[in-house]
């Protein structure tokens, strides 16, 4: 059984989730762990995708620029691999730090991007859902309500293809 994804991908988003912070950072090092033993191009994956939790974790915390160069240069792994379901992530991941920074500009560019990159590929949908959710955000930010509402419908047909 193959526990290095859940290790890597759910179980410190999961923690996290539940409020236990320092929980979360264990299973990174955890995670980190694992992949620093493993045959590259995985344990450069691999660590990317710790770094990327470890993003969420900071962003969580308030720490703005350490998530966000976490994300930055998981994202600079994931593009070099060809990972594009990651790079995509990673993109919503900046979007969603710049909007909470307020800076909404920003944030919209850094969405449109992801939902440019997950289209390229067809089984990044869920992707799509959460980037045109998350241009709804900011449309209603905006209070352009009307664009709003169409990211929002955008969203609901791409959540269930």
């Amino acid at each position: 059984r193959d526990v290095t994804g859940v290790q890597t991908c759910a179980l410190p988003i999961l923690t996290l989730r539940l409020g236990r912070a320092d929980d979360a950072r264990q299973h990174v090092a955890d995670a980190r762990a694992i992949y620093e033993d493993m045959p590259e191009p995985t344990r450069q994956l691999g660590l990317a995708y710790a770094d990327r939790n470890l993003a969420s974790i900071c962003g969580a915390e308030g720490d703005d620029e350490e998530a966000e160069s976490l994300i930055r240069g998981a994202l600079k792994v994931f593009a070099a691999q060809g990972d594009r379901t990651n790079a995509a992530h990673s993109l919503r991941v900046l979007g969603e730090i710049e909007r909470a920074r307020g800076n909404l500009p920003a944030a919209s560019k850094l969405f449109q991007q992801s939902l440019d990159a997950s289209s390229l590929y067809p089984p990044h949908t869920r992707n799509m859902a959460h980037a045109h959710h998350s241009l709804g955000l900011v449309a209603s930010d905006l209070n352009e309500l009307t664009e709003a509402e169409r990211q929002y419908g955008e969203e609901i047909g791409r959540a269930h293809v």
